[in-house]
C-alpha cells in the first residue's frame, strides 16, 4: 500500500517507470512463438515415431498379456509418453495396483419364443391319474398327439416341455399325412440317421430335434405323438394337488389346473404361446370315487378293466373344444358337488351353468350360481355374440394362487372368492364374489374369443376384463354404484403408477420372470382406467359398437 502523503500524479509516474522497466522486446517474443511451434511440431513427430516402436515391439497390449511380468518393459514404453495416450490400449491407464482391464462377455440374448415354422391346429390329451379321494396323487402319466401345419420349411422340431415332464424312453412318433414318402421317426436317438441333434434348455423349457434336413415342407400337415409321465406337486402351477378336510377331519384329495400365463408346459408337451390356438380332445382316466371335469361337457364314461391294483378305473371323454389357446385348458378331478341350473340366453338356448365346492360349503353356491346366471345373460346380450359352449362350471378350489382363473367353460376360484355365507360374508366380500364372476365370464369373451397375440398385451386382455367387470356388475347390481367405486378406486391406481416402480401397461416381456411380474395392479387398474377414457371419448355408443 503506498504512503499516505504520495499524491495522484507521484502514483502515475511510478506506474509508468514500472511498465517501461518490464516491456519484453518485440524480437525475443518472435523467437519465443518460433520455439513452441517447434517443441509442438516435435512432439508430434516423437509421438508417431514411438507409436512405430511399440507396433514393432514383441509383445501386445490385451488383459492376458498385461497380467504377465514380461508385458512390464512394454507398459513402461508405452505409457510414459502423454501424446499418444489415446491412441494406445487403455490397459495401459491402468495404475500398477489395478487389476488389468477385461472385456466384458455381454450375456447372449436368449430366445425363449417358438419359432413361426409349425403352427399346432389339434391336440388329443390323455391324463391318467394315481390316486383316489383318500390317497394322495404322487404322480400321473399322459399321452399328447399333436397336429401341426408347416408354414415354412424347417429341419427344427421345437415345443415346450417343463423340466418335470419325462418323455417315455425319449422316444414319439412322426407322421404326415400329406407325404407319402415321409418316414416316421420312433426313436430320439443321436444314432438316428435323419437326426442330427436334440436338446432340452432348461432356462427356455424349449425342447429342440434337429434333422438333417428340411423334413417339414411347406403347406405339410404333419402329427406327433409321445407318451410322458410328471411328478404331483402342491406348487399350484401346471397340475398340481390340493386337499380339503371333511367333516370329521380326513383330508380328501383332489387334482387341480392353473395355466396361465406359460404353466401348459408343466402339465403336458406343447406349443406353449397364446397365439398358438387349436381344438382340444380330452380324456381323463380317474378311479371310481373322483369325478373328472375339463372345458367341455362330458361326451362318454366308460368302465376299464384295468389290472392295476387298488384303482377301479373309470375313462372319461370329453368333447372337442373350440380353438382356444393352451393356457386356457382346464383340468379337475375330485369328488365335488355342484349346484346345477340351464339358462336360455339372447343366442344361446338350454346353457347348463353349474356352481361348485367341496360337498360340506355346497350350501354356500346360491349367491355364485345367480350372480353367474345373470352375468352370463348380460354379457351375450352386451357383446352380442354368442356364448359358444353348452356349459360354464365354477369351481371353488381349497389352494389356488389367483383370485380366479378364467378357462374357457371351467372357471376355478380360491373358495373365498366363490363361496358366499350371509350370516358370516361381509356386503363386501358379497360384492367382491359378484365382481369377480363378472370379471371371469366377461373373459369368455375377451381372453378367449380374442386372445392377445403374447403377453405384451396383457394389458388390453385384463383391463378390459376389469373395466367390464364394472359394467356387469352395475348392470345386475344398480344399487351398488359400481361407477363412483370404480372412481375411487382409480385414485389408489394413480397412486400407485406415481412410484418409481411402476411401468408402461405395453410392456415388452419375454423371460418367464418377467412375464408373471406384469400381473399386477398397473396392468389391471391403469388398463381398466384407460380402457374407461376409451369408453368416455369415443362415446357409449360409437364403444360398444366396436365390440360387436
Amino acid at each position: 500500500m503506498p504512503p499516505n502523503n504520495m499524491n495522484l500524479e507521484d502514483r502515475q509516474t511510478n506506474g509508468a517507470e514500472s511498465n517501461k522497466n518490464y516491456t519484453i522486446p518485440k524480437r525475443v517474443a518472435q523467437i519465443g512463438v518460433v520455439l513452441l511451434v517447434l517443441i509442438f511440431i516435435g512432439s508430434i513427430i516423437a509421438a508417431y515415431n514411438a507409436k512405430k516402436i511399440a507396433e514393432n515391439l514383441p509383445c501386445t497390449l490385451n488383459a492376458s498379456e498385461l497380467s504377465q511380468e514380461k508385458s512390464v518393459d512394454c507398459k513402461s514404453i508405452y505409457c510414459d509418453n502423454p501424446f499418444i495416450l489415446n491412441d494406445w490400449n487403455q490397459n495401459c491407464l491402468l495404475p500398477s495396483t489395478t487389476k488389468p482391464y477385461t472385456e466384458s462377455t455381454k450375456k447372449p440374448i436368449v430366445n425363449y419364443r417358438l419359432p413361426r415354422n409349425l403352427k399346432p391346429y389339434f391336440y388329443e390329451i390323455l391324463i391318467k391319474s394315481f390316486f383316489n379321494v383318500t390317497q394322495e396323487p404322487t404322480y400321473y402319466t399322459g399321452h399328447v398327439l399333436i397336429k401341426f401345419k408347416c408354414l415354412k420349411n424347417t429341419s427344427k422340431l421345437i415345443f415346450h416341455k417343463h423340466q418335470n415332464i419325462e418323455i417315455d424312453n425319449l422316444s414319439f412318433e412322426l407322421r404326415s399325412s400329406t407325404d407319402p414318402y415321409f418316414i416316421p421317426v420312433i426313436q430320439i436317438k443321436r444314432s438316428n440317421y435323419l437326426i442330427h441333434h436334440w436338446i432340452y434348455n432348461n432356462e427356455t423349457q424349449l425342447f429342440e430335434i434337429e434333422f438333417y434336413k428340411d423334413i417339414f415342407v411347406e403347406n405339410g400337415d404333419y402329427s406327433m405323438s409321445l407318451g410322458f409321465k410328471s411328478l404331483v406337486k402342491s406348487d399350484n402351477y401346471g397340475i398340481y394337488k390340493s386337499f380339503y378336510n371333511d367333516e370329521n377331519g380326513h383330508k380328501k384329495w383332489l387334482l387341480a389346473s392353473q395355466m396361465e400365463p406359460i404353466d401348459a408346459r408343466k402339465a403336458f408337451p406343447c406349443f406353449d404361446e397364446p397365439n398358438m390356438k387349436s381344438k382340444f380332445k380330452i380324456r381323463i382316466l380317474h378311479d371310481a370315487s373322483l369325478t373328472p371335469m375339463s372345458n367341455m361337457p362330458v361326451k362318454s364314461v366308460t368302465k376299464i378293466d384295468a389290472h392295476d391294483s387298488g384303482y377301479d378305473w373309470i375313462q372319461t371323454d370329453f368333447y372337442e373344444t373350440v380353438e382356444m389357446s393352451t393356457y386356457l385348458v382346464a383340468f379337475l378331478i375330485s369328488d365335488f358337488e355342484c349346484l346345477t341350473t340351464r339358462v336360455d340366453l339372447k343366442m344361446s338356448a338350454n346353457v347348463s351353468v353349474n356352481v361348485c365346492s367341496r360337498p360340506n360349503a355346497k350350501n354356500e353356491l346360491n349367491l355364485s350360481l345367480k350372480a353367474s346366471v345373470d352375468s352370463l345373460k348380460f354379457f351375450e346380450s352386451f357383446y352380442n355374440i354368442k356364448y359358444p359352449l353348452d356349459k360354464l362350471d365354477h369351481v371353488a378350489i381349497p389352494d389356488f394362487s389367483a383370485g380366479a382363473m378364467e378357462n374357457w367353460g371351467l372357471i376355478l376360484y380360491r373358495e373365498a372368492r366363490l363361496l358366499y355365507d350371509a350370516k358370516k360374508t361381509s356386503q363386501e366380500s358379497e360384492e367382491g364374489i359378484v365382481e369377480v364372476i363378472a370379471h371371469e365370464i366377461a373373459h369368455q369373451w375377451f381372453g378367449n374369443l380374442v386372445s392377445p397375440d403374447w403377453w405384451t398385451d396383457l394389458w388390453l386382455n385384463e383391463g378390459f376384463a376389469r373395466y367390464m367387470q364394472i359394467v356387469g356388475t352395475n348392470a345386475i347390481r344398480p344399487e351398488w354404484g359400481m361407477f363412483d367405486q370404480f372412481l375411487r378406486i382409480s385414485f389408489s391406481i394413480m397412486e400407485l403408477d406415481s412410484v418409481q416402480s411402476s411401468h408402461p401397461i405395453s410392456v415388452e416381456v419375454n423371460d418367464p420372470n418377467e412375464i408373471n411380474e406384469i400381473f399386477d395392479g398397473i396392468t389391471y387398474g391403469k388398463g381398466a382406467s384407460i380402457i374407461r377414457m376409451m369408453n368416455y371419448f369415443l362415446g357409449e355408443a360409437n364403444f360398444n359398437r366396436g365390440l360387436t
